[in-house]
């Protein structure tokens, strides 16, 4: 067991297995909020995500849908907890390989276990433990894919640095047999066969690296923001690398070899998937889909880079730091960000360029001023920059446990062997304060809401009625994806038909623009829901009179005069409001959703929001059937989770309740 403890490979499946068996506990068990939902149908179904298409992650996904075991949903989730925790055990890897490069130059080191395996593998879980990444880890999503890949070429980047040190040492000094920087020398006999092997197995690790750079592009596109970082790493290593032009040749090869994956949009494009979003089967489709054109979020002109209104953002992205390192673990990084600076400035070049890239740049990139979801929504951007913080906290911490240590071998037994047992088990209860501390908000193992929402939405339908799938912002995401999701997945109610405008085709029905929706995006929020509301209106008229609901209430100024009536959780449209008035009501049904009151998401905008529309939803059913003190409550109930308690839905809702009312001859017809 001893022999273990100074195994590299022990610690990463011990690392694993710790974060995994955490994240599993705490794994949603369905469909989630935000794109949840929607990455897990493209997954299952094979189908194509909102732009820019994460060809990588689908088709990981998919393999991970083959499991024996768990819903669907369960499996997708399951992934990001995988990746995860490989993240946190390569990150292991990575502060093992740093801190024994340092001991390298300090032969009288002493503490090996301590400073060489307990730290890293105590920094990795600390890391895997941060409120952010944890909560990636639980639910479908990109970034901890992402971040596998980004720890991967980080660690492959120091083995190859390593073999480069080594080879360009063989010409400056070929026959010490002892070096003051560790990395060993060479005998006279064989010398040039040896470092060209080295050579050769430097230049394929760099050739994994580009090629797997390649492949992560084509799970988040942001990763291309460390490519100038990388590039800048190696050529301070090896600058004589850029005249190697077969090497060159080879690496654009096998970049564009991972790039190539890209290729599978217009492919499966072309079978009409169940989700199939902008349809890329031609160039025209493909160039938007990968560009990312439909949101036009990056803006490259020097007045929007250097906007005073994105200040706020760069503050919350340092508060950010504190919210996942606490600030004593702040401080502690900032020390190993000095360390790192006076022990090896190459690596902490790529450290800190990694750092800048995906906090400020991301910033002063994307055209974005400072809100409070934009906040929130950004904190997820920083997981790679949360990455090397803890690298800098690691670093910090063996800077001060190097010192200490030097001053308890000074003591005697049994007082020294007593000082470093204390430290060990403070060592070991510092993942265990992040976990405790964090657990609640992450755990996500009995979450249900969109699951209960979306099904039983589906149920209070019509038979074969048309359904359009639009909303404000930030709870839009998160009820579209949920609808598609019990179809295309769960194939529940596929005779309802869900209208949307995101451009998602497929099984799903998809409003163009070129049917009088040309100028749709020319038009003010409350002209494109009227206007909506009219051709769904319209169009289900022409097929048998079908039934038409919407995720709003219309306002009194809607056109033709159409008017809404709500079930309790959606809005059927009738022609006018004596119709509206003279159709039954849904009967009353009590939707004892699960966690309607969910304190783990209380600061969580998607899912308030959410909660605020089905409140509203709640309260105009009960304003309309004649329930005014109970219709009253549930408006504060929306007002008080709404994100935005000045939004199109909460002022579309006071105009057609005052129609409503004034209807009816105010309260007085109303139930007590």
């Amino acid at each position: 067991m001893k022999k273990l403890l100074y195994k590299n490979y022990f610690w990463f499946v011990l690392i694993f297995a710790i974060s995994l068996t955490v994240y599993i506990s705490t794994l949603c068990p369905t469909i989630y909020l935000e794109d949840s939902a929607e990455f897990v149908t493209v997954a299952k179904t094979l189908g194509i995500a909102h732009p820019s298409g994460y060809p990588l992650y689908i088709l990981v996904g998919k393999l991970f849908t083959f499991l024996p075991f768990g819903s669907p949903a369960f499996q997708v989730n399951l992934m990001s907890a995988f990746f995860g925790s490989l993240t946190s055990a390569f990150l292991f890897l990575i502060l093992q390989r740093i801190i024994r490069y340092f001991h390298k130059k300090k032969s009288s080191v002493k503490n090996i276990f301590i400073l060489e395996y307990l730290i890293p593998a105590i920094s990795a879980l600390i890391f895997a433990f941060t409120v952010t990444f944890w909560s990636q880890s639980v639910v479908a999503e990109v970034y901890t894919l992402n971040t596998f890949f980004l720890v991967v070429i980080f660690y492959l980047l120091l083995v190859w640095q390593e073999k480069m040190q080594i080879y360009k040492s063989h010409y400056t000094e070929p026959y010490n047999s002892e070096r003051s920087d560790g990395i060993p020398a060479f005998d006279e006999q064989n010398d040039d066969k040896k470092i060209e092997k080295i050579k050769d197995k430097a230049d394929k690790i760099l050739l994994l690296c580009v090629f797997l750079f390649g492949l992560s592009l084509a799970n988040h596109q942001m990763m291309i923001l460390f490519a100038p970082t990388f590039f800048l790493f190696v050529i301070l290593n090896y600058w004589r690398v850029i005249k190697d032009y077969k090497l060159i040749l080879a690496c654009a090869f096998v970049f564009f070899l991972g790039l190539s994956l890209y290729l599978y949009l217009p492919i499966r494009a072309y079978q009409n998937p169940a989700f199939n979003w902008g349809n890329p089967q031609n160039v025209e489709g493909f160039k938007n889909q990968i560009l990312r054109l439909q949101y036009n979020d990056l803006k490259f002109s020097t007045a929007k880079i250097f906007d005073a209104k994105k200040l706020p953002l760069i503050d919350s992205f340092f508060q950010e730091i504190l919210a996942q390192f606490t600030f004593v673990g702040a401080i502690i990084a900032f020390v190993g960000f000095l360390v790192l600076y006076f022990k090896d400035k190459k690596i902490f070049l790529l450290i800190l360029g990694i750092f800048l890239s995906n906090s400020l740049l991301i910033i002063l990139l994307r055209a974005t001023e400072y809100s409070a979801m934009n906040e929130f929504f950004f904190r997820v951007y920083y997981l790679p920059a949360f990455i090397m913080v803890a690298i800098f906290l690691a670093l910090g911490l063996w800077f001060i446990l190097l010192f200490a240590c030097r001053v308890v071998d000074k003591f005697k037994n049994p007082i020294h062997s007593l000082v470093l047992g204390v430290i060990i088990l403070l060592l070991i209860f510092l993942p265990g304060s992040f976990l405790l501390n964090n657990w609640r908000l992450n755990d996500r193992s009995d979450f249900w809401l969109l699951n209960d929402w979306a099904r039983a939405t589906l149920n209070s339908l019509d038979k074969n009625a048309y359904f359009l799938i639009y909303n404000d912002q930030p709870a839009l995401d998160s009820m579209i994806f949920s609808l598609y999701y019990m179809q295309a997945v769960e194939h529940l109610r596929t005779d309802v038909r869900l209208i949307g405008i995101a451009g998602i085709r497929g099984i799903f029905y998809n409003i163009s623009y070129y049917e009088g929706m040309e100028d749709f995006f020319k038009w003010t929020e409350p002209e494109q829901r009227t206007k909506l509301a009219a051709y769904l209106w319209n169009t289900a008229q022409k097929d048998s009179h079908k039934s038409a609901y919407l995720l709003y209430p219309l306002n009194k100024s809607a056109d033709d005069g159409l008017v809404t009536r709500s079930n309790g959780l959606v809005y059927k449209i009738y022609k006018n409001l004596d119709e509206a008035k003279k159709a039954k009501a849904a009967p009353e049904r009590l939707y004892n959703f699960r966690n309607i009151v969910y304190q783990p998401l209380e600061f969580n905008v998607y899912y308030s929001d959410f909660i605020s529309d089905y409140f509203l939803a709640q309260s105009c059913y009960y304003m309309e059937t004649g329930y005014e003190d109970r219709a009253v409550d549930l408006l504060i109930s929306a007002i008080k989770y709404d994100a935005s308690p000045t939004s199109l839905n909460y002022q579309s809702y006071i105009s057609h309740r005052g129609l409503w009312l004034g209807e009816t001859g105010n309260e007085k017809s109303f139930k007590k």
